[in-house]
């Protein structure tokens, strides 16, 4: 369990900057072991089930990783390292523009870094179904993204899933822009993409390569029913929820309160 969030899968990801401390709660009836490549542990408390380290990010490269095993089951933490945002407009050659002096979203308050998109990191998983590659516009080598945008990506893949969806990964459209990209393109000024914490989303159902108004409508409704679910499991995910008459793509965010539209 890491910021309330509990993960079972396989793999998933944090974006951290140099120095900084994560707090990892490891739950199992198995004695755990655990082995990382760079940084410091720290075990502040253990019992029986429960085994609560602290991890102090600490490298040089774009990522390391984590991996915790109770000698069957493997989970893999990758940790990809952010450079710090100082509210500047720019960043070396990467222009980010001006944000807004306040951020009217309850879980959307600050960008505290960007990741460098290097080649060799694109193809790495952030989640089972997603890599990084997947959120990558062609405007830009620099992103940020919540971990809590990927986990209801992954969780709503997951929900389809379960309801007999077997072509379950989203087209992402639309992750982060930075300020200067979102005013550019015609979005709104308190923009959820502009921190990281929305996707715009579609999905071809029947795998025609075409995704179809009947599909976006599916997709939306599944997402309806998809977000009042969540709404009582995992009220941190509670976001916005967009559907557009003219575009291939439904809107998905954790600004962490309930919003609708339908343009």
């Amino acid at each position: 369990m890491i910021n309330d969030l509990t993960y079972e899968w396989r793999v998933f990801s944090y974006f951290l900057l140099p120095k900084e401390t994560l707090k990892i709660k490891i739950i199992s009836q198995k004695p755990i072991g655990y082995f990382y490549e760079d940084g410091e542990v720290i075990e502040k408390a253990k019992e029986d089930s429960i085994k609560e380290i602290y991890y102090i990010f600490d490298t040089q490269r774009p990522y390391t990783k984590m991996v915790i095993s109770d000698g069957k089951k493997e989970i893999r933490i990758n940790f990809l390292s952010l450079i710090p945002y100082n509210k500047e407009k720019r960043l070396g050659e990467f222009y980010i523009g001006k944000y807004p002096k306040y951020s009217r979203h309850p879980n959307l308050k600050n960008v505290k870094g960007f990741l460098k998109v290097l080649p060799e990191i694109k193809d790495l998983y952030l989640s089972p179904d997603y890599q990084l590659k997947d959120f990558l516009n062609c405007r830009s080598s620099y992103i940020y993204l919540r971990e809590e945008l990927i986990y209801k990506l992954q969780l709503f893949s997951d929900y389809l899933k379960s309801k007999g969806i077997k072509k379950n990964k989203f087209k992402i459209y639309s992750a982060f822009r930075t300020p200067a990209q979102n005013y550019s393109g015609g979005g709104g000024r308190n923009s959820c993409h502009m921190y990281g914490g929305a996707c715009d989303i579609g999905l071809d159902l029947d795998g025609n390569g075409k995704i179809s108004l009947k599909e976006k409508k599916e997709l939306y409704n599944y997402a309806q029913d998809f977000e009042e679910k969540i709404s009582k499991e995992y009220p941190k995910l509670v976001g916005g929820l967009g559907y557009y008459r003219r575009k291939p793509f439904i809107h998905i965010d954790v600004r962490g309160e309930k919003e609708r539209w339908f343009r």
